[in-house]
């Protein structure tokens, strides 16, 4: 079987499965101190945060939720779903922060899609 990193789009689609956590815009608007409606500066602040890592990013169409984790096809071959979660954890707290990532028990399997046409 054939396994594609990354989320997968068209030009009507988006759809992937990250073992992350997501944000409601407000959550990342008072971390950032960014007013309601400012969408590209918050993508930006979260972007250079992961610059350099192995997580990634998505956002809804409409930006009401930010999407962040590591993709299901980095999990290592030798690796546990519990270790998984725990590197994801780790990743995310190192990036983001205790006031974003508390506990482990956030992360977890994410897996969305939406239709953008």
């Amino acid at each position: 079987m054939k396994t594609r990193e990354g989320f997968i789009s068209n030009s009507s689609t988006t759809s992937f499965c990250i073992m992350g956590t997501s944000f409601g815009k407000g959550e990342l608007e008072n971390e950032f101190g960014k007013e309601t409606g400012e969408c590209e500066d918050i993508y930006d602040e979260l972007y250079e945060r992961l610059r350099g890592t192995k997580l990634d990013l998505e956002i809804e169409p409409y930006c009401d939720q930010y999407y962040v984790g590591l993709p299901v096809s980095n999990m290592e071959e030798t690796e546990t779903l519990k270790q998984f979660r725990q590197r994801a954890y780790d990743e995310l707290l190192a990036c983001l922060g205790p006031n974003l990532i508390k506990d482990v028990q956030e992360v977890s399997f994410v897996v969305e899609g939406w239709r953008d046409g």
